[in-house]
């Protein structure tokens, strides 16, 4: 069966002709319908009676977005909680109104499932960022016999389980935002402990490899198989892979002075800026773009490891903030990273600290992959629930709450394939 038998596309809505000019109901651009069907009714607009630049829509009504990446991310909501019980939806949006009122929810799901998503990015049209999905793609969703016959007892058990599904993510979600919190106060305790110790960020480099800018413009190349560290790679304590440049132009002096050594710090200076991250031994040799700053320890008084974690710390992201400018894009010039102040207590106490440190750190980034990967299998498990149940190869009439009890541990504990369907 196609969806076109039991839903109609653009509907007419009694109360939003051109006779109703003047009249306040609810305006659902694109940034106000978000998916797992959540969208804010609260901003309103006075109907001017234009019937052709908005799509009119009727509580009860579903909206499925028809252009990129909205519709990738599944943004159909069912419309509730309407001023006046009418909106006005931006044209981006298909308004699907079911012949039967009680099918909006197994026909969201249905619009929300991988397959039809899968199929609706195959099946688009336009421009590149501007594609779209048309009408009659929309109207020829296939719903399987068996899913359509217990249409009703799917949405239900698919309302109640993405619930509990939900419930175990924001857990999982806070538990992550408490472990980010923690690996932040590592070292802002450390900064604080030593900031008797403080001295300007210049004092701890070394003076034969100042602090200094990357010279390579972003875009730019340089010689063949050299990588180059852009600001977006950088992340706070890693590295993400660098790209090799292709060209074979010669390497002068100015690139030679710019290679990075084995525990340089690097700093990003514009945009998102005070990132950090220590160079590993790979990327000793690597160049780096403009929008990111190197700073060599001083060998004699200071750990790479250390610079790192005081510049993680709160009260240099607060100073960096302090006297970044820029109009549009923030940035931090040499002249004010130089005058950072970190603490530097002696040699020995820093690489006993930051032995401490980096065994917490390790403890606490263990947890948040721990919890990454659950948030992960959680949300591919909804992903996997919704399409088995519209599709018809989930029977929902003979699961049993102890069965999809099961199903939701084993995906938690990333071993779902093991329990039947």
């Amino acid at each position: 069966m196609r969806l076109r038998f039991v839903a109609t596309l653009a509907p007419p809505v009694p109360g939003l002709g051109r006779s109703n000019a003047g009249k306040v109901v609810s305006f659902l651009p694109l940034d106000r319908i978000w998916a797992d069907s959540r969208f804010d009714p609260s901003h309103t607009i006075e109907f001017s009676g234009d019937v052709e630049s908005y799509n009119p829509v009727r509580e009860g009504d579903l909206l499925v977005p028809k252009v990129s990446p909205t519709f990738a991310h599944g943004r159909t909501a069912i419309a509730s909680g309407l001023t006046g019980g009418r909106a006005l939806a931006t044209s981006e949006v298909f308004v699907l109104r079911p012949d039967d009122p009680r099918d909006a929810a197994f026909l969201r799901y249905r619009l929300i499932s991988p397959d039809f998503l899968r199929e609706g990015q195959s099946a688009w049209h336009g421009v590149a960022g501007l594609k779209r999905v048309s009408g009659d793609f929309l109207m020829s969703t296939r719903i399987a016999t068996r899913a359509w016959r217990d249409r009703h007892a799917i949405a239900d058990l698919l309302d109640r389980e993405c619930e509990r599904i939900g419930g175990f993510a924001a857990r999982s979600a806070g538990l992550r935002a408490v472990l980010a919190r923690a690996k932040a106060t590592v070292s802002t305790s450390l900064f604080m402990r030593h900031a008797g110790d403080a001295v300007p960020l210049w004092a701890a480099s070394d003076p034969a490899r100042p602090i200094m800018y990357g010279i390579v413009l972003p875009g730019e190349h340089v010689p063949d198989g050299v990588p180059v560290v852009k600001g977006g790679d950088v992340e706070n304590g890693r590295l993400l892979p660098p790209l090799l440049s292709r060209t074979t132009a010669a390497i002068d002096a100015a690139y030679a002075r710019a290679r990075l050594r084995r525990g340089d710090v690097l700093v990003t200076i514009r945009g998102s800026y005070g990132a950090t991250a220590v160079v590993p031994p790979e990327l000793e040799g690597a160049n780096i773009t403009q929008d990111t700053a190197r700073v060599a320890p001083r060998p004699s008084s200071a750990d790479g490891q250390w610079l790192w974690l005081m510049l993680c710390s709160a009260q240099v992201r607060d100073e960096l903030s302090l006297v970044a400018t820029g109009a549009t894009i923030k940035g931090v010039n040499i002249r004010d990273l130089k005058r950072i102040r970190v603490p530097i207590p002696s040699l020995g106490t820093q690489r006993s600290e930051v032995a401490a440190a980096m065994a917490s750190l390790g403890r606490l980034r263990t947890a948040q992959e721990t919890a990454e990967r659950l948030t992960h299998a959680l949300t591919a498990y909804r992903s996997s629930l919704i399409h088995e149940a519209v599709t018809g190869k989930l029977d929902v009439t003979a699961a049993s709450d102890r069965q999809m009890d099961e199903r939701l541990h084993a995906a938690a504990e990333g071993r779902l394939d093991e329990v039947p369907v």
